[in-house]
């Protein structure tokens, strides 16, 4: 990794030349984040953010939603990647019908608040295919957890099944098809928030699962080139 510094004002961007990135919001198992930094070649800090480097992918962990989100990639140059991945919480749209943390993966993805720049498109999303993952037609960002509300959730939930706050920024700024993987915590319905489980430690093992899926297909895809 090298400091590059090629734009107007000068601001140092730290060049990222592993060919996987996988962005996660909140690393909810720290124990296996602990083993990923003893494994790393090296570790940097941006904006409160960590970037850890490893073999075969780089990991961008300890961010809320897309406006800090957007900050760091101002300070990151992931140019060179060619596959990029996405693993975080999301929760469902009035789907009463699931009452326990699962995990999706959305195929579209819009945003669910109007900002000058960004359209409220559809874009395409690659996805890891999985027994325990399952495949949502369409997903929602949004930039802070307080637009939930009856009318918001009135206007999208036809529409829209889940919800989160960075998928679909990530995807329009970078303009790359993002495999993702989303566990869903919680329903936000009519009547408030219903948590799908309380239970931290089953929280933590669906993040575990869904990381090493994108571990292991990164893992397996790395050897088939080598």
């Amino acid at each position: 990794m090298i400091w590059t510094d090629n734009t107007l004002f000068s601001v140092r961007r730290l060049k990222v030349k592993q060919k996987n990135i996988v962005f996660v919001p909140n690393f909810l198992n720290k124990k296996l984040l602990q083993d990923l930094q003893k494994e790393a070649l090296k570790i940097h800090k941006i904006v409160n953010c960590e970037v850890i480097v490893l073999r075969n992918y780089a990991l961008v962990h300890n961010f809320l939603g897309y406006t800090h989100l957007y900050t760091i990639l101002m300070f990151l140059d992931i140019s060179e990647a060619e596959n990029i991945f996405f693993c975080g919480t999301a929760g469902l749209l009035n789907q009463r019908n699931i009452n326990k943390i699962s995990l999706f993966s959305a195929q579209k993805t819009g945003l669910g608040v109007s900002i000058e720049g960004i359209k409220q498109e559809k874009l395409s999303l690659s996805t890891i295919k999985d027994k325990d993952i399952e495949i949502l037609p369409s997903a929602l960002s949004i930039d802070i957890v307080q637009r939930e509300n009856k009318n918001w959730l009135y206007k999208y939930e036809k529409d829209y099944k889940i919800v989160d706050m960075e998928l679909f920024f990530l995807r329009y700024y970078l303009q790359k098809e993002i495999k993702n993987i989303l566990i869903a915590t919680d329903s936000i319905e009519y009547e408030g928030v219903r948590f799908l489980s309380r239970d931290k430690n089953i929280l933590k093992d669906k993040f575990h699962k869904a990381f090493i899926i994108i571990k292991e297909y990164i893992n397996e895809k790395s050897s088939l080139k080598s």
